[in-house]
């Protein structure tokens, strides 16, 4: 991918295309809604790009989408969703397929997160979160170890080797995580994509796969 195709997409977007929605916690959320998204995508690629879902499924109350964008040989994988719309009157499902792809806009638009498009959104998410003093996580079969700052505002520089990468993605099939679900809580939990990560957090991603599995909010141990 060249440097201007970067730039294109990782260019923040303009104040008037940010929209905000209530999230978790009593949180503002920002975002953009995905035709930009799609719209970014087409300039940057000249619209020789696709994105394929992989899989599809209803949990509880909430239709999962994962899937994958490719371009230019590169591809990324997300996981998206969205709440099924119910009748207030008997829990009647309203319409399945509209929330299905609104899901799938969902998943898309993490797909694209990952490639850059609108990541200063997440970013600037994360920097606003008040700090929090550092928490240990206690795992019964290893004792307790510090847990990691929410964003990677304190990377030591040293980016996470490619022994480290491999290691995890390794673990994370033969845990059943799944590479996609670690992505994602490695991406809640520290604000930055599993190749953004530093040799110290990628050591402590390690270590919690090996003791229980990753939890979604702290991407540390904690199970699935």
């Amino acid at each position: 991918m060249n440097e201007q195709t970067v730039a294109i997409l990782t260019e923040p977007f303009p104040a008037d295309v940010v929209r905000e929605r209530d999230g978790a916690h009593g949180q503002r959320l920002r975002y953009v809604p995905s035709a930009h998204v799609v719209q970014r995508l087409n300039e940057s690629f000249q619209h020789c790009w696709s994105f394929v879902i992989q899989e599809w499924q209803i949990q509880g109350e909430e239709i999962i989408v994962i899937g994958e964008l490719e371009a230019e040989g590169i591809r990324k994988q997300g996981v998206g969703g969205s709440t099924i719309t119910k009748s207030k009157d008997g829990g009647r499902v309203i319409n399945l397929a509209d929330d299905l792809k609104a899901a799938t806009a969902d998943c898309l638009k993490r797909c694209a997160m990952l490639a850059g498009v609108g990541l200063h959104l997440y970013l600037d998410r994360h920097a606003e979160m008040p700090a929090k003093t550092p928490r240990r996580s206690v795992d019964a079969r290893k004792g307790s170890s510090e847990g990691p700052g929410q964003g990677n505002p304190h990377s030591d520089g040293s980016r996470i080797s490619e022994r480290q990468l491999v290691a995890i993605l390794s673990l994370a099939k033969s845990k059943g995580e799944g590479e996609v679900t670690v992505r994602t809580k490695i991406l809640d939990g520290f604000g930055v994509p599993i190749e953004k990560l530093d040799r110290r957090q990628a050591s402590e991603v390690i270590s919690a796969l090996n003791n229980g599995g990753l939890d979604r909010k702290t991407g540390m141990g904690g199970g699935s």
